[in-house]
């Protein structure tokens, strides 16, 4: 098997606030799944007894795990330490007469060989089950200092290997303490071992877990982080600290909070969730999992999910800004055999236990095409209907599917591939379909492919969706039309995608979260409707507007001339390249032009513009908007609000007409900038009575001129003169 498991790229992980980036500054998710085995009394990973260890790794991507979390005991890394009678030797001969050490060495290498990262997690010190009986990260056979002498010997070990990203130091350290600097005291401990392994291993995150109790507050052992506030932990490298609760429903422990009314997102958000919510750093769930089998259980469970996925407060709508990822988390557990939890798989090891699946669809990345599946070979006259869950259907060039409905139905299934190299119409619906209950479908459109639709030319329902277009994708109402309600759905495109009607809407978006990605040509409008939608078009060109609808949006441009409007919402909007026009809307959005001759428009609330290197034009709306020309000759227009304008270099010209506000222009410089109030008709003796001086500031009364308002130089040190001034 090829391998694709993560979907970050390769090289170490950082950390800048709540986010977790990859080598290039992308934010990503950690999404893990515990095998856990290695720390227990056979010191292997559970279920060799069963089945083919690479055969579940496999598997593990295939679902769409990014990563291993992988319990172990001090007393496995030990080179005396043998594998108990854990193995079908039959099922895995390459681990015959291995150390457990040496199988970790295994699992790391095919790891790396699949995509899989993996996370090392010091769950006890001696082999057993569960964390140390004493609740802290030494006991009597295994002191702290051998702790961290283990930890130096691994990153050594394992510091440059491509498939280990982080060290999880200690295993729900129950007993410990948060701060005092005393010998229970898990803060300074943890720092001490973090900054060992960092440096030996300087790439590695140090993933770092709660308490059992705080101040009185007992929570989850692991989850309690309440701490953190007054004491954080610092190492001494920056961009590596993940703090790492554990939270469980009340089927592990019937926990006060799940029957005295508590609202579950407060609970999370006061032990743990603060520091993502609040910045301080990211957050991966090191444990959570269930059976399922209650409706208190499930009742956390989808509240964890969508708090995880960054909805705080419950109402269905995600709390994060474009670009951003949710938090990062490892599920517990691979195995079945967990006595609390059970696992994603049944009790056989073979299959999948589809709760659980079905629970974690919304985090997990199975958007990977495989072709194979159903070929169609030759020409057909009726579309194709996907009857089942995770088919896969693959076009041949030169074929062609027609039907006089839907071309290809992909109904309300999940899981399908459809790789598209010929072509696919459906006369009068749409060439491609996704059902409003669709999960996790993927169309690939090849070069040679086309869809053709009489309304649309594919149509995207349901959510985590993914289009990725190289051919041709075009319908009489719209090229690709967004209907999820929920989730979010993805558009790639490097080919072309039009409209064939009388409009002139290319992409038609949703009322959900929209994700455009645009590295090709479509010609026409984008209009991305509601949600937090994202628009990137470095690399492509569109013959239209780029709508961003009633969301929070982010739109960024091309190398091209960009036309771009957020509409209501706090948008931002970047031009990139080209000579751009960016229009702000209701919302308090930011405008940045970048290269070329840019124009940029504020809306009607208080927007932020900034025009970049060239010669550009930027508008004050009805707001009080900031203006900041950049390094060209800008000429910059106050509104009605009161302004904040600054030149920024260049030969700047500050243009007012009509009634305005109290404007502020920050940086005139005499001689250079102008200040254009054609548009008053005033003399110059007019002129000369209006101009004034205050403090360190020259004034313009701009109500004298027939305006409304005061004009402020700011820092000028003396009054205007006619010189200043187009008039």
């Amino acid at each position: 098997m090829s391998g694709d498991g993560a979907d970050f790229a390769d090289g170490p992980l950082s950390t800048s606030g709540n986010q977790i980036l990859d080598v290039n500054g992308d934010a990503v998710e950690i999404r893990a799944v515990n095998w856990f085995g290695l720390e227990s009394d056979i010191m292997v990973p559970h279920g060799l007894w069963a089945r083919n260890w690479q055969d579940m790794m496999n598997e593990m991507v295939d679902v769409g795990f990014n990563t291993i979390r992988l319990p172990f005991s001090h007393e496995a890394i030990d080179a005396a330490s043998r594998p108990g009678n854990g193995v079908d030797y039959g099922q895995n001969p390459d681990l015959q007469g291995l150390t457990p050490l040496q199988i970790i060495d295994e699992i790391l290498d095919y790891a790396d060989e699949i995509g899989l990262r993996v996370i090392l997690d010091h769950h006890r010190s001696g082999q057993g089950a569960g964390p140390n009986d004493n609740g802290l990260w030494y006991t009597d056979a295994y002191s702290e200092a051998d702790w961290i002498e283990m930890w130096e010997f691994l990153a050594a070990r394992y510091g440059d290997h491509p498939a280990v990203i982080g060290a999880d130091l200690h295993n729900e350290p129950h007993s410990g303490v948060w701060g005092g600097g005393g010998a229970n005291d898990w803060a300074r401990a943890a720092e001490a071992a973090g900054n060992a392994v960092l440096a030996v291993a300087a790439d590695w995150l140090i993933i770092i877990e709660g308490v059992g109790s705080y101040q009185g507050d007992s929570y989850w052992w692991g989850g309690q982080l309440e701490g953190v506030r007054d004491r954080p932990i610092e190492l001494d490298v920056a961009g590596r600290l993940v703090y790492s609760p554990h939270d469980y429903p009340a089927s592990v422990f019937d926990q006060p909070w799940f029957s005295d009314g508590s609202d579950l997102f407060e609970v999370f958000r006061e032990h743990w969730g603060f520091i993502y919510e609040e910045g301080i750093a990211p957050i991966l769930i090191g444990e959570f999992g269930s059976r399922l089998e209650t409706a208190a259980d499930r009742a956390w469970a989808e509240a964890i999910v969508a708090y995880l996925e960054g909805d705080f407060d419950g109402d269905g709508t995600p709390d994060i800004g474009a670009g951003e990822a949710g938090m990062s988390f490892a599920w517990w557990s691979w195995n079945p055999n967990s006595g609390d939890t059970g696992g994603i798989l049944n009790d056989g090891w073979t299959t999948l236990r589809q709760n659980a699946i079905e629970l974690l669809e919304p985090m997990l990345d199975s958007l990977d095409v495989i072709l194979g599946g159903a070929q169609i070979t030759g020409d057909l006259t009726e579309g194709v209907v996907v009857s089942g869950n995770n088919e896969d259907w693959v076009t041949l060039p030169g074929t062609s599917v027609t039907d006089s409905g839907i071309g290809f139905d992909f109904g309300d299934f999940d899981g399908g591939a459809y790789a598209l190299g010929g072509s696919v119409t459906g006369t009068a619906g749409a060439g491609v379909a996704f059902g409003r209950l669709s999960y996790g479908n993927v169309l690939t459109v090849a070069t040679t492919g086309v869809a053709f639709g009489g309304e649309s030319g594919v149509v995207i329902g349901g959510r985590n969706n993914l289009v990725d277009n190289a051919g041709s994708i075009s319908g009489g109402s719209a090229g690709v039309e967004f209907v999820a309600t929920r989730g979010q759905n993805v558009l790639q495109n490097s080919g072309t995608i039009f409209e064939t009607g009388s409009g002139s809407v290319a992409v038609q978006g949703s009322g959900n979260r929209d994700v455009v990605e645009n590295a090709g040509t479509i010609i026409g409008d984008l209009r991305l409707a509601g949600g937090n939608d994202v628009y990137r078009g470095e690399g492509g060109s569109v013959n239209g507007v780029v709508y961003g609808g009633n969301g929070d949006d982010g739109l960024t441009g091309g190398d091209g001339v960009d036309r771009l409007n957020g509409g209501n919402g706090a948008d931002r909007l970047r031009g990139f390249g080209g000579d751009d026009r960016l229009v702000g809307g209701g919302g308090g959005d930011a405008l940045i032009g970048d290269g070329g001759a840019d124009r940029l428009q504020a809306g009607g609330g208080s927007d932020d513009l900034n025009g970049g290197a060239g010669a550009d034009m930027l508008f004050g709306g009805a707001g009080a908007d900031t203006l900041r020309g950049g390094a060209g000759d800008d000429i910059i227009v106050g509104g009605a609000g009161a302004d904040g304008m600054f030149g920024n270099g260049g030969a700047d010209v500050f243009r007012f007409a009509g009634a305005t506000g109290a404007d502020v222009i920050g940086d005139f410089r005499q001689d250079i900038d102008l200040i254009d109030i054609r548009s008053f008709g005033v003399t110059a003796t007019a002129l000369e009575s209006a101009i004034g001086v205050s403090g360190d500031d020259a004034t313009v009364d701009l109500t004298a001129l027939g305006g409304e308002g005061l004009l402020t130089v700011s820092g000028r040190g003396g009054a205007l003169d006619a010189g200043d001034f187009l008039f």
